[in-house]
């Protein structure tokens, strides 16, 4: 009888603390692990802690545990853990960077004329830094494309020097900008002329039009941009990789080009005839360079190497010995389904992470450095996660320094809201993190974004993106997790 009064106490509780959203921002579901082949109960027991360079182990790393955080919302941040602001018609970050305890969030600013691209700088009580301004709003830089088109956000780096990299897309053409530490728009950077502003400019490539989904910096200051373009030759879409000069000036070999002894690809840009999007890239120990893309629906990555030249064992590549795949590029499907990369890392063993959507769940995919699938991963490399709804977009992937991974985004049951889960070094659910290893966060009440998340110094987590108002505008939406 006490047995069965235990029971139904114990079952009350666990209802009333999931059933409702209202009560709690930070509610909790439920959720299988599995894998293209079914469900995979090994799901071991873990902890987060900040993000590093140790090595990435295929083993579950339960004796070097920080145990440092739960998943749960931090109560001494913003509201109860959650910081919503507005300040434009339409605030909609899509990147968050924290500095010497300061905020920076980029993305789009939109007063109600036109969208612009921008980045706002939060002090650590989380009120603007009016220090930092480009333009009419204090603590905020807001960058205009010259464009009557509209246009949207790209990426956002921060550079060794503390100043930044941003870019966004008209229409036709991507533009990317070096912000100073003080939000001013550097004018000296990119295309004499032009007001600080880099693009690709070299006729010889016939360029028509060009997008930048993601900007990554080498190590000599070097930076690329990662994306899709056509030319006029071949109005085809087709996903495009260019490199620009630390000055801004594309890496083409011209007179221009700061060093034109080692330009990139073809007049800076290396392409490939086919349908596709680059959306990230990340690169090997020996600076090749491998991207994760859209392409046939499908998990799909190609290397370069460092001349841009395609890492596929021909005899006039840079490598020919140490061929990737198959031409260069590996591609796999695990759901059956539509699926795309959109989160690449290369993890310290030099194995290759990466994250999506497969038949719109998070899904992830663990490869050898040679692009063949690492079998002591999940289900031969593959994990797929289905949780309690209909939609899940991966939005940022992280590695933390007890190589534990978190996938961030957004999922919905009946509004979208922040979603992250975590799991251990083999693919395993965490099942410590949040609610057998999954947290699910109503911040507005409304469609709530996630699309970018920073691990800090203490382990804490800050989430960032933007949630719609009642108003049907959208405010900057923070989250903290302990």
């Amino acid at each position: 009888m006490k047995k069965k009064i235990f029971t139904i106490i114990t079952l009350t509780l666990f209802l009333f603390l999931n059933c409702s959203k209202e009560k709690d921002k930070n509610f909790l579901i439920p959720l299988i692990l599995s894998s293209a082949n079914g469900i995979n109960e090994n799901q071991n027991n873990g902890s987060i802690a900040g993000e590093g360079n140790s090595s990435q182990n295929s083993n579950n790393n339960q004796n070097n545990e920080v145990n440092l955080n739960a998943g749960i919302l931090d109560e001494s941040f913003g509201n109860q853990g959650i910081f919503i602001k507005d300040i434009f018609t339409y605030d909609m970050p899509y990147k968050i960077a924290i500095l010497n305890n300061k905020i920076y969030l980029a993305g789009i600013c939109n007063t109600g004329s036109s969208p612009k691209l921008c980045i706002i700088k939060l002090n650590g009580d989380l009120s603007l830094d009016t220090s930092f301004k480009y333009g009419n709003f204090d603590g905020v830089s807001m960058i205009d494309l010259y464009s009557s088109s509209s246009y949207g956000y790209g990426d956002f780096i921060v550079l060794p020097d503390g100043k930044f990299l941003i870019n966004g897309n008209d229409n036709r053409s991507f533009y990317t900008f070096k912000v100073n530490t003080n939000g001013i728009v550097d004018g000296t950077f990119g295309i004499s002329g032009f007001g600080g502003k880099s693009f690709y400019n070299n006729s010889n490539y016939d360029l028509k039009t060009s997008k930048g989904n993601v900007l990554k910096l080498q190590s000599d200051g070097k930076f690329y941009v990662g994306g899709t373009c056509s030319t006029y030759l071949n109005p085809n879409s087709r996903f495009c990789l260019f490199r620009f000069n630390s000055n801004g000036k594309p890496d083409d070999g011209s007179n221009n080009d700061i060093t034109p002894s080692d330009k990139f690809g073809f007049y800076g840009v290396s392409s490939e005839l086919s349908f596709g999007e680059i959306n990230d890239i990340d690169f090997q120990q020996d600076n090749k360079i491998i991207v994760a893309f859209k392409y046939n629906y499908n998990l799909t990555v190609a290397r370069y190497n460092i001349d841009g030249s395609k890492d596929n064992g021909n005899s006039n590549e840079l490598t020919p010995n140490d061929s990737f795949g198959s031409n260069g590029m590996k591609s796999y499907n695990i759901s059956g389904d539509i699926e795309t990369a959109y989160k690449i890392k290369i993890l310290p063993d030099g194995k290759i992470l990466i994250a999506g959507i497969c038949s719109l769940k998070f899904c992830l995919l663990k490869l050898n450095p040679d692009g063949t699938k690492d079998p002591t991963f999940g289900n031969n490399g593959e994990v797929i996660t289905n949780f309690n709804g209909n939609h899940y977009i991966v939005t940022d992937l992280k590695i933390q320094i007890d190589n534990k991974i978190i996938l961030a985004g957004h999922c919905r049951e009946t509004n979208y809201d922040f979603c992250l889960v975590r799991f251990n070094s083999n693919g395993t659910i965490d099942t410590s993190f949040g609610n057998q290893g999954i947290v699910v966060t109503d911040i507005s009440g409304n469609n709530d974004y996630l699309y970018s998340i920073e691990i800090q110094n203490d382990h804490t987590i800050i989430a960032a993106g933007y949630c719609y108002n009642n108003n049907s505008k959208t405010d900057i939406c923070l989250a903290k997790y302990k």
